[in-house]
């Protein structure tokens, strides 16, 4: 999972490095507002994926702690990639189609860590974000 991060974050920050000038120059808002979230987004995915992982091999994990600094994190983990997918598809809309058939394979490589945070922290989307989750909040 922490690889697959990893490559995602190396892979799509060129892209994206790419991709901003040209978003840019169309003036498309929906574009420019999907590279940045992208942007926003890629280098935390794999920072939060790592210490999800990392606080899973902890001696002192336990994995029915449904409130455990693991499971929060992949949870965010989770909210995050369902945010830069939807910003993907954006980018992949009729009239809006960028490099090449590269953002569908980012988006994929997203799915792909998704279906693994959800595998391997499956009491992840279960964690109460105190301030987010939480009534009255």
């Amino acid at each position: 999972l922490v690889r697959l991060s990893l490559e995602y974050t190396r892979t799509a920050t060129p892209i994206l490095r790419a991709l901003r000038p040209i978003v840019e120059a169309t003036g498309d808002e929906r574009s420019i507002d999907a590279v940045d979230v992208i942007e926003a987004l890629c280098l935390r995915i794999a920072s939060k994926t790592h210490r999800a992982v990392s606080g899973a091999l902890d001696a002192h994990y336990d994995p029915t702690d449904v409130q455990s600094d693991a499971n929060g994190s992949a949870k965010l983990v989770r909210l995050l990639v369902a945010e830069s997918r939807a910003a993907w598809r954006v980018l992949m809309e009729t009239g809006r189609a960028r490099a090449n058939g590269v953002p569908a394979r980012l988006a994929r490589m997203l799915e792909d860590l998704d279906v693994g945070i959800d595998v391997r922290f499956p009491n992840a989307m279960k964690f109460i974000r105190p301030g987010f989750d939480t009534v009255g909040k």
